[in-house]
């Protein structure tokens, strides 16, 4: 079942979370969350809390908050029964204690306790801003983190008439007007990145910034919203005074990118200023944007989801598909839904590397002629034979007849990735998705940042490793090593793993990720070179 809701949505998000529990998580800590839904903080709020033998209070009624979308989805389905399900599924229900009831009763319940960590993400009205604000923050202990979801900004970022006029809705073009009001009303100073507003307590009633450094992430204030509304021919979006219109084929929407703003067509204070200049009525319908095409795959956003359709599917209107279409095109792997657009070429990146592994377990024979011969397209290349050899071009070269391309030319190609030469077909592609895994870790690199803690954390099981965050590093060990305790491990213990590959070190979860990737196409060429060996 995919419940959405006021969920933390991408992979930065979640490493400025994890990031901010992390700095202060300690042995016995407890956490709170205000507002849980269906699960995505508290899965990375409850893996910290549990690394620390802590506790994690969830509070939420579980039905919606009144008068949101949330609110149907409610009636429609047992969202605390989903929640739970995820929280045993994690391992977290020995850590995990749920209150279903509204933020202002648990308060009567918890209003003696002091906390650690405390993550409000619950009604996004102004008054239920401020009254969980003035609830909460005092059972916040010195040093330790107060900070909330959906905070696009600071008050100054906006025209205060568009705020007001907002304040009292769940949101308004994309903007938690609530949110940013009341954070903005209570405290002076106060850190934001990605959304997340936090502070530290300095006591007695006081509060700085929280300042932490999140390696590796660029510090953005906003995540990147999706459109406020569509005309015919424009996706509008808001960021801070303006909105903006942009061409719906422009390919990169990402409003907070100052480049993509100068690139609008039209920029004006209101959606009905802009109707004006564009000469087309807006329709706030939900409209899919199209990001961009990645392994011959169209990747949609739609309802603050990322949508991966496979090109073969021909033309698709995602407004119009059912859930039996979505569940049939992800049966098979035609259809990808992730958070975010990395998350989706992530995950194809590792579904090629997968479907190029069942092809290598046989050579295709080449074609015995002295002629250029096309095999297929492939990622973007195009794979040709010619005198026993298999030249994988870039489409974006051009025309080239390869029976005329000198030696320099040929050169020149292979220095900047835009032409492979191998002996085969297979190896032709297994070096490609190599080249675009090294593209998609440069582009995804550092986007988690690793735990802050003296004691590890497990963060997922994956191709066979354990992934385990400790001291600001990730590491992944092969599970066939059995139980290993990092803690005393010594130095030539680690460097012998990594040396025997049953070990990866990284900065960042989807780097060790895709190392991990990587290795498994080292071990596909050991193997294809055996296949030839034994032929």
């Amino acid at each position: 079942m995919n419940i959405q809701g006021n969920q933390i949505e991408s992979l930065e998000q979640k490493a400025v979370l994890t990031a901010l529990a992390s700095f202060v998580a300690r042995s016995g800590c407890m956490f709170l969350e205000l507002g849980s839904w269906a699960g995505d903080s508290t899965v990375v709020l409850g893996k910290i809390a549990k690394a620390n033998n802590g506790l994690l209070y969830c509070i939420d009624s579980w039905k919606g908050t009144t008068g949101t979308y949330l609110e149907n989805i409610a009636r429609n389905h047992d969202i605390f029964s989903y929640f739970w399900e995820r929280i045993k599924n994690e391992g977290l229900e020995d850590v995990v204690i749920p209150i279903r009831a509204k933020t202002d009763a648990a308060f009567e319940v918890l209003k003696k306790e002091s906390f650690d960590f405390i993550f409000i993400d619950a009604d996004h009205s102004y008054n239920a801003v401020i009254k969980d604000i003035e609830h909460y923050a005092p059972l916040v202990k010195k040093g330790s983190i107060l900070c909330g979801h959906d905070c696009e900004g600071r008050i100054s970022d906006y025209d205060i008439n568009f705020l007001e006029a907002g304040k009292y809705m769940d949101s308004s073009e994309s903007v938690h007007c609530g949110v940013v009001l009341g954070v903005g009303r209570k405290f002076k100073n106060y850190s934001i990145n990605h959304a997340i507003w936090s502070v530290k307590s300095t006591g007695n009633k006081g509060w700085a910034p929280t300042d932490i450094d999140f390696s590796g992430l660029v510090q953005k204030r906003q995540f990147p919203p999706g459109p406020v509304c569509s005309t015919k021919s424009f996706h509008v979006f808001r960021y801070g005074r303006n909105v903006y219109a942009l061409p719906k084929n422009a390919g990169n929407n990402d409003i907070t990118d100052e480049g993509v703003r100068n690139g609008a067509v039209a920029v004006a204070k209101t959606v009905a200023e802009l109707e004006k200049l564009i000469k087309e009525k807006a329709d706030y319908t939900p409209s899919p944007v199209y990001l961009e095409s990645y392994m011959a795959y169209n990747i949609i956003w739609y309802k603050n989801r990322a949508y991966a359709f496979a090109q073969s599917i021909g033309s698709l209107d995602i407004t119009q598909a059912t859930k039996n279409d979505l569940q049939m095109y992800t049966a098979d792997n035609r259809c990808i839904i992730t958070d975010s657009l990395y998350e989706a070429k992530f995950k194809l990146a590792q579904m090629h590397c997968e479907q190029l592994e069942n092809k290598l377990k046989g050579l295709q024979p080449a074609p015995q002629t002295d002629h250029p011969a096309l095999l297929e397209s492939y990622n973007g290349y195009n794979i040709i034979w010619y005198k026993n050899r298999a030249y994988a071009f870039a489409q974006s070269i051009g025309s080239l007849d390869i029976a005329q391309a000198t030696e320099d030319d040929l050169q020149k190609y292979t220095a900047d990735n835009r032409c492979v030469i191998t002996g085969s077909l297979n190896e032709a592609k297994l070096r490609l998705a190599e080249i675009q895994c090294e593209e998609l870790k440069n582009k995804l690199k550092g986007l988690q940042p690793a735990p802050q803690t003296k004691k590890p954390v497990l963060i997922e099981s994956y191709n066979s490793y354990n992934i385990v965050g400790y001291n600001g590093r990730y590491y992944a060990f092969a599970q066939s090593i059995g139980h290993l305790d990092i803690t005393s491990a010594s130095k030539s213990k680690i460097e012998k793993y990594v040396k025997n590959k049953q070990c990866v070190i990284a900065s960042s979860s989807l780097e060790v990720k895709l190392r991990i990737a990587e290795l498994n196409c080292e071990k596909l060429e050991s193997e294809l070179g055996e296949i030839k060996t034994r032929a």
